[in-house]
């Protein structure tokens, strides 16, 4: 018998899935292999373990605190959205203004008005670079729960 075809039988065994017949054919197979039975010992105190944790009740005041934690970030949460987006509006508006200007005043050389357009062309992709990095790495990031 392969390793994984033993492992799978005896997640099975353990939980009490195997039919008698094939029961009784994967204790004679323990009783003869001594990965499986070591296996099975390690097994058998997690599952032990795991049987005697009993999860106690929150008091009141901690789900209340629990709920004022999750309303705070939330409220946090919405609040830098909305002040990023009302920065990002006013500036690309701002820019907009300032380029839409400078542009069409003949008077300012060309130099300065292409060098102008290519610091604020990649500010903005530089910002949008950043926004867009912070967003992923925050969806992914394993330790995001974690206080210090």
């Amino acid at each position: 018998m392969q390793k994984g075809d033993w492992q799978l039988r005896l997640m099975a065994y353990l939980d009490n899935e195997l039919s008698p017949v094939d029961r009784k054919a994967f204790e004679e197979e323990m009783a003869q292999n001594r990965e499986i039975r070591l296996e099975m010992e390690k097994l058998q105190t997690v599952k032990n373990m795991t049987t005697r944790i009993a999860f106690t009740d929150l008091e009141d005041a901690d789900w209340k605190h629990y709920w004022r934690g999750i309303y705070n970030r939330t409220e946090q949460t919405v609040g830098w959205v909305l002040l990023s987006a009302g920065a990002i509006i006013l500036s690309v508006y701002g820019l907009y203004h300032i380029l839409q200007d400078l542009w069409l005043d003949t008077s300012v050389p060309f130099v300065i008005r292409a060098g102008l357009f290519a610091f604020l062309a990649g500010l903005v992709i530089l910002l949008v670079s950043v926004a867009r990095h912070r967003l992923h790495t925050a969806k992914k990031d394993p330790y995001r729960g974690v206080t210090r």
